[in-house]
């Protein structure tokens, strides 16, 4: 993604974008050709660890803290960050198991497997996406898409991630219908919102004319 800063990285520094590229591609490649107990152990150990984030959840919206010792991994920590976001709606209500769940999954080893497998994982669940979400106009709902998913229960959603990792058209049929839902209720909160907006913009329209009749001396009353 820092190629889309293109042209303000080259105004720093024409080669940026070239070091960025092989500096990302080693560390990609350290991830498969080192041993797995030297990698779990650094992952463990903290060492060589190059950056971290954490979402303050009592602001609204939430707000993402992120460190970064270089450009690309700052951006990597940020994607964490709002996929955090979007990917806790199916945890426990109560806020103790919520912890809990989130210490003994959100761990660097966990994550250096994240890394490895994640690529394939969701290509597989972008390819069961029904062709009008890569339209500009309904981009957005892929995020909607992505947080509806992860509110599934734990059986619905090894169900469905099942059908859409094997390719099927069953798992095909429910990411539509979901998306279907998600754009239904959008479109029911954005015909609430105009309604409350035109009820607000009435009550202005009527204290303006009071305010008028008030100056004139006549009363509505």
């Amino acid at each position: 993604m820092y190629h889309l800063v293109k042209d303000e990285l080259e105004k720093l520094d024409p080669k940026l974008l070239n070091l960025y590229g092989v500096l990302m591609s080693v560390n990609d490649l350290l991830y498969w050709i080192m041993p797995d107990e030297m990698v779990m152990k650094a992952a463990e150990s903290g060492q060589g660890m190059e950056g971290k984030e954490e979402v303050d959840d009592t602001t609204d919206p939430p707000t993402i803290k992120a460190k970064g010792l270089f450009f690309p991994i700052l951006i990597h920590e940020l994607l964490k960050g709002v996929y955090e976001v979007l990917g806790t709606q199916g945890l426990p209500d109560d806020p103790k198991a919520a912890d809990m769940v989130m210490a003994s999954q959100d761990t660097l080893p966990y994550e250096i497997w994240d890394l490895r497998l994640g690529p394939v994982i969701w290509e597989k669940f972008m390819a069961s996406y029904p062709e009008k979400l890569y339209d500009d106009d309904l981009r957005e709902i892929q995020n909607y898409l992505f947080s509806r998913f992860s509110s599934l229960t734990t059986d619905e959603f090894f169900d469905v991630a099942k059908m859409i990792m094997s390719g099927s058209d069953d798992g095909k049929k429910i990411v539509a219908k979901m998306v279907d839902e998600i754009i239904e209720e959008l479109k029911s909160q954005d015909y609430e919102d105009a309604i409350s907006q035109y009820d607000d913009d009435d009550d202005d329209d009527d204290d303006d004319l009071s305010g008028l009749l008030d100056g004139l001396g006549i009363s509505l009353s």
